[in-house]
């Protein structure tokens, strides 16, 4: 039995890796294997190009990752909607504040958009807009989402804990303290047992050895600390309801001390 060209393998390889656990380092390494084969093979294949991204953000490869997402960026305008999302999350993954927002103010000025794709436009909007510390960004987003929309949730929670005027400078203050470090971005919100509601703006980097991962843990809460400091609320308060953490990449390497 033949199997299908590489090419032809690149989208179901990217979704196989939307599934992927972080118990699957070993296939996470095939897949990236034959994705870089793919590119070799057709550097312009942005299809394959785009999937080799994620699974380099997914395994923690900051350089091969910057470097693939800058080359795929320069095609971003050519790309299908779903194709620019993609792309688009792993820009916000390493921090490129200039051109995750300059995409995604071009994907929300489009008016035939489906509305699965707006509901990626809108999620991806709202992780860029978290991380960057963007409010504007965000209530742009939440004026045309649904009521309970992940934009409108992180408004609504922003606003009761009165972190309005301290989240831009709360975002600059972890971005200053991480560096150049993240290859992977989520954000929650969660509601615990006792009813408190959490944010947790997940940053996933390359630190593979848990040394590294504590010193930028580290880094970051005391940034946060500074940040909060002469807030009415005090610093215990607030950082019981906001919560950096900081992850080793998102499917990491068992051999990784």
């Amino acid at each position: 039995m033949r199997m299908p060209a590489v090419a032809a393998r690149a989208p179901i390889l990217g979704e196989e890796l939307s599934r992927l656990s972080r118990d699957d380092h070993r296939r996470l390494e095939q897949i990236t294997w034959i994705l870089r084969q793919e590119v070799r093979r057709d550097p312009n294949d942005m299809t394959a190009l785009i999937a080799l991204t994620e699974a380099l953000s997914l395994g923690g490869h900051l350089e091969e990752l910057t470097a693939c997402a800058h080359r795929a960026y320069l095609h971003l305008k050519s790309l299908p909607v779903w194709l620019q999302t993609n792309l688009l999350f792993f820009t916000v993954a390493i921090g490129a504040h200039d051109e995750a927002n300059s995409g995604i103010e071009a994907l929300l000025s489009r008016t035939a958009l489906s509305l699965d794709e707006k509901s990626r436009v809108h999620t991806l909007g709202t992780a860029a807009a978290l991380r960057f510390g963007d409010l504007g960004l965000l209530s742009k987003i939440a004026e045309i989402s649904a009521e309970d929309s992940g934009a409108n949730q992180s408004l609504r929670f922003i606003a009761s804990a009165k972190l309005d005027p301290w989240w831009q400078r709360q975002q600059q203050a972890v971005e200053a303290a991480l560096g150049r470090n993240t290859t992977h971005f989520l954000c929650t919100l969660q509601t615990d047992a006792d009813l408190t509601t959490r944010l947790i703006l997940h940053y996933y980097t390359d630190a593979a050895p848990f040394t590294a991962l504590d010193r930028l843990q580290e880094r970051v809460d005391d940034a946060l600390e500074r940040v909060y400091s002469g807030h009415p609320e005090g610093v215990a308060a607030i950082l019981d309801t906001i919560i950096i953490a900081v992850h080793r990449p998102f499917i990491p390497s068992p051999e990784s001390p």
